[in-house]
């Protein structure tokens, strides 16, 4: 507890008006207390307070790009459901935030798209920031909740690993929404050797703590076989999976 407790303080120094010089010297200071310490402690200890650090640095980056993430920019990721979805086509976005996915494909796309999201404050933001003549919010808990719309492709972009039994819901959302396919982004649980190392030290493994699972290849192929999906293409890319995955059963009529 106590190492959760120093690393809560380090990260949240980063945003207290200290100079530079000085908060980098305190912030050195107070790692060095732990270099005594055996080393799985210290470990344990300098893990917890990177946690905290990055999501300083994901606080701060929203701010500094006036409330939308540089990942967005810098990892062109709109980009791939843009390229796999065509005009004409009926869209559901899970999970879909405060919309920045859903409007790049409004505006790239001659399509019909509703985003859906269980939490208010994402969906205000939305209707806010990024509204559309094309696109209809929601809000929604997907996994209570069935949406009734028929659609022709459902994205989830690092969404699902904050389902808990999503094998479940992958085959509810399938049979009452018939999609042709889905795109799929998840985080890979194998991006670095940080995640292995958490769990050797009896830490929660994941980069979110709403995280239920983060993927491997394997497991990501697994799970989708467990959910009767076929992956029609995968790839990785910035420490994420990118996939298009259809229902077997719907592959082997069409």
């Amino acid at each position: 507890m106590r190492h959760k407790i120093r690393g809560w303080i380090l990260g949240w120094l980063g945003v207290l008006p200290i100079p530079f010089a000085l908060w980098k010297t305190g912030v050195l200071g107070l790692g060095s207390m732990v270099l005594h310490k055996r080393s799985a402690k210290a470990l344990q200890w300098l893990l917890y307070a990177n946690e905290q650090f990055e999501r300083m640095i994901n606080y701060v980056a929203m701010r500094h790009g006036g409330g939308v993430h540089p990942k967005h920019r810098i990892m062109r990721y709109h980009d791939f459901f843009i390229g796999k979805i065509n005009d004409g086509e009926k869209v559901l976005d899970v999970g879909c935030g405060y919309g920045e996915v859903a409007h790049s494909i409004a505006k790239a796309r001659n399509v019909a798209i509703w985003g859906i999201d269980m939490d208010p404050e994402k969906i205000r933001l939305a209707l806010s920031r990024n509204t559309h003549p094309k696109i209809t919010y929601q809000l929604v808990d997907a996994t209570k909740e069935l949406f009734l719309e028929k659609m022709d492709v459902i994205v989830i972009s690092n969404c699902l690993e904050h389902i808990e039994r999503r094998v479940e819901f992958l085959r509810n959302l399938q049979a009452k929404l018939c999609p042709k396919r889905w795109l799929v982004r998840v985080p890979c649980f194998d991006r670095d050797w940080k995640p292995s190392l958490r769990l050797e030290l009896g830490m929660f493994p994941y980069g979110d703590s709403t995280h239920y699972t983060e993927y491997t290849e394997e497991s990501f192929r697994q799970e989708m076989k467990d959910a009767g999906f076929t992956v029609l293409e995968i790839g990785v890319q910035w420490g994420e999976i990118w996939a298009e995955v259809a229902d077997f059963a719907k592959i082997e009529k069409g």
